[in-house]
């Protein structure tokens, strides 16, 4: 029972950062309306991109100290100061858009973005620690799920008061949901401290009498480690993007050697990560780079080609690719471990999401929710991506790893904005955007089938068990 409360409540905690993140996208038109004349529609694309950039701005470093501070003050504590800090950030935005300052506003993102990529890390340490490898993949499936259970409130209910009431009113309302997170949040701090599965330091458990050496830095870890065939699981959490990333590996598999390399450089232990590491990183900067700035523009494009003087509507429709990765994501993740053939997956995804900009694009398609639900699907399936990292890299390095794929998207996010606010300047129609969004998809599909020639042992293309290896 106290177990089903901790995950209640710590999704809810985190569904306060999604329900506003994409608050500026919902209420897109609106909020270029209530802006104007302070705020020209030229200058306004590149405000509205902002708002997304400096969130990620901040999270180019911020996954490599995450797990290394909550150490030193614990999870729980970081976790209600986190989500603290999103409602702050949430109330600076809020400021901001009442007294139509951009500069408060971009504060408020700057802080979001801070506060929720964090506690992202500190949910997926929580939930760790409270079930074990039979109950985490479901435990997970269920963040996942009510997370973006309040991105779509977010696209419904958003623009609805911002058309009937106000747009500042608006902003208040994603005030009141992250203060209500804050609070649930509580209740991890607040829980006796009786988890499902109680933890064994690991070097009392590790093979051949190796030590955990004092000096090693932590890793965190998002799978549960098992050693000597024993319920024993690590202290760390695999540190995550809020995403909704689920990495996987079997008990025989997730052995943690703390004894090689624990001196090793971040430089050196990153060099020596194996060609598919890093095309798998490529394949999510590229896939990523299409993903979260169409979202970011996805509300405009609708009432622009569509929806006409109808950003209800538009935003309505916007979620659905949303809400069918609410319903598929975890199915699609645990089928792909169950087949295999992730590289393939992995292919077919972008080559769907290029079909679909390019149609998008092209604006042949009378009605835009067909290609919606093939998004939908195509997200569904790009968790995959992710669940290829625990397969290519040593487990005392998954920190590292994550972290810097992390860094990576984080990075590409901080410009990429940029770049569509200058696209829909020159062509309002977004015609170019759409292609820029195509052109990304598609080197991620050149990297995927490049990927195949050189994964020659077929590491990507198993289907997970005791025998799967990692490739060094």
């Amino acid at each position: 029972m106290k177990s089903a409360l901790i995950l209640a409540t710590t999704s809810i905690a985190l569904s306060g950062a999604y329900y506003v993140y994409d608050q500026p996208a919902a209420i897109n038109k609106m909020l270029q309306i209530y802006l104007q004349p302070l705020v020209t529609e030229n200058d306004y694309q590149y405000a509205l991109n902002f708002m997304y950039a400096i969130y990620s701005i901040p999270n180019i470093i911020l996954p490599f100290i995450a797990g290394a501070a909550m150490d030193r003050v614990g999870t729980d504590v970081s976790f209600v100061f986190l989500t603290l800090v999103v409602t702050i950030g949430q109330l600076f935005f809020t400021m901001g858009v009442g007294t139509r300052s951009l500069m408060v506003m971009y504060l408020g993102r700057l802080l979001l973005g801070i506060g929720g990529e964090s506690a992202g890390v500190a949910q997926s340490r929580i939930t760790t620690d409270w079930f074990g490898d039979k109950y985490l993949g479901f435990a997970l499936g269920v963040n996942v799920a009510i997370a973006r259970a309040a991105s779509v409130l977010n696209d419904v209910l958003s623009p609805w008061i911002a058309i009937h009431v106000s747009v500042p009113f608006s902003a208040l309302v994603g005030l009141v949901v992250c203060g209500i997170s804050s609070l649930a949040s509580l209740y991890a701090l607040l829980a006796p401290n009786q988890k499902l599965y109680e933890h064994k330091p690991v070097s009392e458990e590790v093979p051949n009498g190796s030590s955990h050496e004092e000096g090693d830095t932590d890793v965190v870890v998002l799978h549960p480690v098992s050693l000597n065939q024993e319920r024993t699981y690590s202290e760390r959490t695999l540190a995550l993007d809020t995403d909704d990333h689920q990495p996987f590996l079997n008990d025989e598999e997730a052995v943690v050697d703390k004894s090689k390399g624990s001196g090793s450089s971040f430089l050196g232990t990153v060099s020596s990560f194996p060609l598919t590491y890093w095309q798998i990183c490529i394949i999510l900067v590229t896939y990523y780079g299409a993903v979260l700035p169409f979202n970011t523009i996805h509300a405009a494009f609708l009432q622009i080609r569509y929806y006409p003087n109808d950003p209800q509507t538009a935003s309505q429709i916007m979620s659905i690719p949303d809400v069918i990765s609410v319903v598929i994501g975890p199915l699609a993740a645990g089928a792909v471990d169950y087949t295999g053939r992730r590289i393939w997956v992995m292919g077919a995804c972008g080559g769907s999401m290029v079909l679909v900009h390019l149609l998008l694009g092209a604006g042949s398609i009378a009605s835009p929710t067909p290609l919606l639900i093939v998004l939908g699907l195509a997200y569904s399936f790009l968790i995959t991506t992710w669940a290829c990292i625990p397969l290519l890299v040593e487990d005392k390095h998954l920190g590292t790893a994550f972290g810097f794929a992390s860094s990576l998207i984080n990075t590409s996010e901080a410009i990429i904005p940029f770049i569509v606010a200058w696209l829909i300047n020159i062509d309002p129609s977004y015609t170019w955007v759409e292609i820029f969004f195509a052109c990304s998809c598609g080197v991620g599909v050149a990297v995927c089938l490049w990927t195949s020639v050189v994964d020659r042992d077929g590491i990507l293309t198993r289907v997970c068990s005791s025998s799967t290896v990692h490739s060094t």
